[in-house]
């Protein structure tokens, strides 16, 4: 937790709900029944990005000497490709509906609009439409994506 007694923190985005909704919010969290105003805030963070990819999940975010080129989420997947030198990458996913299982490829290809990545004989073909994963002819997962930015 962080406190501070300044109205903004350089770096920092500060998100709150007005004092009325959150002494609502304490009623109800006594009596029972969803934080609706609270489950919102949680996600629209959750899926907040910055230049490192999506701040919500560790799993797919660059760390701070490499840039993202591309982010991108699906209903099932988020994930981030990064720079870690010229004309090197680095694949980061992790899945939102499988408890967060996660994994990291080393030098995925770039391929005109996307990137394809491949570990142990399944391959992650990310494009700005979908993700395909694949092993050998099998198609393991076809998700459409939900948000892309490359850059």
């Amino acid at each position: 937790m962080l406190v501070v007694t300044t109205n903004d923190i350089p770096g920092w985005e500060i998100r709150s709900r007005n004092a009325f909704a959150q002494i609502g919010a304490g009623f109800k969290s006594m009596f029972g029944g969803e934080l609706q105003g609270m489950t919102k805030n949680l996600a629209d963070s959750r899926n907040k990005a910055d230049r490192q990819g999506f701040v919500g999940y560790p799993g797919a975010l660059c760390n701070s000497t490499n840039p993202s080129v591309v982010f991108a989420r699906s209903a099932d997947s988020a994930l981030v490709i990064c720079e870690t030198g010229v004309g090197r990458f680095h694949y980061r996913g992790v899945g939102l509906q499988n408890g967060g299982l996660s994994v990291e490829i080393e030098d995925p290809v770039q391929t005109g609009a996307g990137f394809v990545a491949t570990n142990n004989g399944v391959q992650y073909s990310v494009s700005p439409g979908a993700l395909l994963i694949t092993q050998g002819s099998s198609v393991l997962s076809n998700e459409p994506m939900l948000e892309y930015w490359s850059g």
